[in-house]
């Protein structure tokens, strides 16, 4: 049967946290990043050595404004990863940006087109790309979260060479 992680007070989810210390440790990483769907217990993060962060969510797992609200209050050393695919498919991207403006740790950069989610930017006119521009507005890092979908890394290329000119206009 298809088992999803959970993240709750168990030998299975310390044995796993270790394990992501040690590379987190290994290669000087400056987050952890969690989906809250798959957080049953926030203690069994070691939230004091190092930083956590919660991502909003597909419309799907029903989570809201209010939720990452309460959560982040309840769990004042994590911060907020703004997944700008997520929050476009909802129609939230600015309320979540104005919001979290402060808590947000970095975000995951893509774009979507109705139904289809993670799209590249270069690859859609520019009138779907104007829901975005606050981000320009942020400080903090970016990270593409793409579904590109091919072993060329010219696609990929593209995609890196098109968001930094989009960010410095």
């Amino acid at each position: 049967k298809d088992k999803h992680l959970v993240f709750s007070n168990n030998n299975m989810t310390k044995k796993l946290m270790n394990k992501i210390y040690y590379i987190y440790d290994k290669i000087n990483a400056d987050n952890i990043n969690i989906h809250p769907q798959q957080i049953k217990d926030y203690k069994v993060f070691n939230s004091k050595d190092y930083q956590f962060s919660i991502e909003n969510m597909e419309q799907k797992h029903n989570f809201k404004i209010s939720d990452y609200k309460r959560l982040l209050k309840q769990n004042p050393r994590f911060k907020l990863v703004l997944d700008t695919t997520h929050a476009n498919e909802e129609g939230t991207l600015n309320k979540i940006f104005k919001t979290f403006k402060k808590q947000i740790v970095y975000t995951h950069l893509s774009c979507n087109y109705y139904n289809h989610l993670h799209l590249p930017l270069h690859t859609l006119r520019p009138e779907f790309l104007k829901p975005l521009e606050i981000i320009k507005k942020g400080k903090f890092p970016i990270v593409l979260e793409s579904q590109i979908g091919t072993d060329n890394i010219k696609a990929y290329q593209r995609e890196i060479s098109f968001v930094r000119s989009w960010l410095n206009k």
